[in-house]
């Protein structure tokens, strides 16, 4: 196989990987498990620091669902995203950034975090797949009153001020943490 050729496969992979871990996240930002599927193995082992671990992917799905704040607005955000290649398998690193808040009920409560993924790959029949997945948590950020001992969220007082940033994205205050204790 010619240098040419092989460097476009590695760009072909590294663009499926891409996709296919973007697809992880969307998954889990929208609580969709069922999108989880198609992107990681069936024996996938993963362990979050949040969460612990899973042997399974069903371990998994179950662990994300219910163990991820339950909120009625979420987005993550992927940066500094790195694969290597060798052949079927591949490692692969990413960072995200999360916002996520609940207004459901009569007061607002938010919660952002950012985490560190190291993931392994293989290329599978039906495409690459994760086979292993390490998640690291950063830095969480939410008024501690919004939480209860498990992590979700509670009434707070706050008058749940946010800003829209110039490009129509909802970028929120510390008003409700600061207010929240007044």
């Amino acid at each position: 196989m010619s240098e040419a050729k092989k460097a476009m496969e590695k760009k072909s992979d590294y663009a499926e990987i891409k996709d296919a871990f973007s697809k992880f996240i969307k998954s889990w930002e929208t609580n969709n498990m069922d999108g989880l599927d198609e992107v990681v193995a069936v024996d996938t082992y993963a362990n979050f620091s949040i969460f612990g671990e899973s042997c399974s992917r069903d371990l998994l799905k179950n662990n994300l669902k219910t163990r991820t704040r339950k909120t009625t607005y979420s987005r993550f955000l992927i940066n500094n995203y790195v694969c290597l290649i060798e052949g079927n398998r591949a490692q692969q690193s990413a960072g995200i950034s999360a916002l996520m808040s609940d207004s459901s009920g009569a007061e607002y409560a938010h919660y952002c975090f950012n985490g560190l993924f190291a993931n392994s790959w293989v290329k599978t029949e039906k495409g690459w797949q994760m086979q292993s997945i390490r998640f690291d948590l950063l830095t969480d950020d939410a008024n501690i009153l919004t939480r209860d001992e498990t992590g979700f969220f509670i009434t707070v007082k706050g008058t749940g001020i946010y800003l829209l940033w110039k490009t129509g994205r909802l970028l929120l205050t510390r008003t409700d943490s600061i207010l929240a204790q007044g």
